[in-house]
């Protein structure tokens, strides 16, 4: 049930927000914790960088923190969504890590947990490229928290990891970074 709603909202998100992109002074963000609203990494080399999309009225990088447990969420449930929409770039697509029991800074292993018993019970990570139609979920990573201010609503870090489609064919996402302003209930 998780992975097809995990699956299903990255399809969703794509098809609404993926369109051509001329556009081409994105560039790699620079790694920060001032709440700059920024994700880049590395897939398989090419740069995946967060960017503008359906002419603006989508935001490219969506972030919310759960410090407290609510009637959905779990206490310390962090979850990272972002799209690049430059449809020429063979990497455009949607990244997505939601992570549990994120508490402060530190480091976190990265692993998608397939067979959830409930939607946001586990860790969903994965990447969906919208060239190929293929989602590949993340088999062994990690994810370092550098700030985490739940007053000023800033969380940032890094993260990598290996993900493999249905078929085992593997991704490699690497010198992920990012700093956002994050959404609060």
């Amino acid at each position: 049930m998780k992975k097809t709603f995990f699956l299903l909202t990255l399809l969703i998100t794509i098809f609404i927000s993926c369109r051509k992109n001329t556009d081409n002074s994105n560039t790699f963000p620079a790694e920060t914790n001032e709440g700059r609203n920024t994700l880049g990494c590395y897939i398989d080399g090419t740069a995946f960088i967060a960017a503008t999309t359906l002419f603006g009225l989508v935001s490219p990088l969506n972030v919310s923190y759960y410090r407290d447990s609510t009637s959905i969420y779990k206490a310390g449930f962090l979850s990272i969504g972002g799209i690049d929409a430059r449809y020429q770039d063979n990497i455009a697509g949607n990244l997505v890590i939601n992570k549990h029991n994120v508490f402060g800074v530190g480091e976190y292993n990265l692993v998608h947990v397939n067979n959830c018993a409930s939607t946001y019970g586990c860790d969903g990570i994965g990447y969906y490229n919208a060239k190929t139609g293929k989602t590949y979920f993340a088999e062994s990573g990690k994810l370092t928290i550098t700030k985490l201010d739940t007053l000023q609503r800033v969380v940032s870090g890094t993260f990598s990891f290996m993900a493999k489609d249905t078929l085992g064919n593997i991704k490699h996402i690497t010198r992920g970074r990012f700093d956002a302003k994050y959404f609060r209930p």
